[in-house]
């Protein structure tokens, strides 16, 4: 395991989802028991893929109602 899935799965955690590295997906869970599953693209550019991650957080973030 790389350390870039490593800070992935720490940012995660910090705000109540989980990462999967094999499938690259982001895993919010909210109270109702429901989950949303937040697909990250295959980006060669690594400003691209961290802007696309930044993103995806705080739009599962919007949609949990934090």
């Amino acid at each position: 395991m790389n350390m870039k899935t490593v800070r992935k799965r720490k940012v995660c955690r910090i705000n109540g989802m989980k990462y999967n590295a094999e499938l690259k997906i982001i895993i919010a869970k909210h109270n109702d028991g429901t989950e949303n599953h937040f697909c990250l693209s295959d980006n060669r550019s690594h400003t691209k893929r961290n802007e696309e991650f930044k993103m995806t957080i705080r739009l599962a973030k919007e949609m949990r109602g934090n």
